[in-house]
């Protein structure tokens, strides 16, 4: 008898992960999409399959994991440009560090928005506070190629990481929108 019984819950079990497992395949494949679309198709991959929660996220859930990710790394990078600030001995490099230290709080304080509206599902919101956050780490990247001598700016690097970011989180809310 209590074989009885356990088959239906068996079946129903079996059932509701069958349907899981199809809905993850299409949400993977929206995402697969999605960052087909993108200059670097690789890096993003490895960025959102590196992060636990991507792998339960839909697309609302991406929207907002994509402010996060942009949002973590200008924290990061601010946190590597405070140690650089009192370690410039040379004047016009203090004042570049300074300057991208200052885009960087702001574009912190964007990605920071960004995220709040994604929260709440604000999208139009989430792609104004983006532009700002990546004009901000823009004009980081464009101080030391603007006047003599022009240099490679220390945290390039990450500033491209969060220009392929940003690129994510605006091209996930352009599906979202559309």
């Amino acid at each position: 008898m209590a074989s009885l019984l356990l088959r239906p819950v068996s079946l129903i079990i079996i059932l509701l992960m069958i349907i899981f497992l199809i809905e993850t395949k299409g949400d993977q494949a929206l995402i697969e999409d999605i960052f087909r679309q993108t200059q670097d198709y690789s890096f993003c991959m490895s960025s959102f399959n590196g992060d636990l929660r991507s792998g339960t996220a839909d697309i609302y859930g991406l929207a907002t994991l994509s402010t996060i990710f942009s949002l973590e790394k200008a924290r990061d990078t601010l946190e590597r440009i405070n140690g650089m600030v009192n370690g410039s001995s040379d004047p016009v490099g203090k004042n570049r560090i300074v300057l991208c230290q200052s885009d960087y709080r702001q574009a912190s304080e964007m990605f920071q928005q960004a995220f709040s509206s994604s929260s709440v599902r604000s999208y139009w919101d989430v792609i104004n506070y983006t532009r700002e956050g990546f004009n901000r780490v823009v004009d980081c990247e464009n101080v030391y190629r603007r006047d003599d001598p022009i240099a490679v700016c220390p945290v390039s690097k990450d500033n491209h990481e969060i220009f392929k970011l940003t690129e994510i989180t605006l091209l996930i809310i352009s599906r979202l929108l559309s």
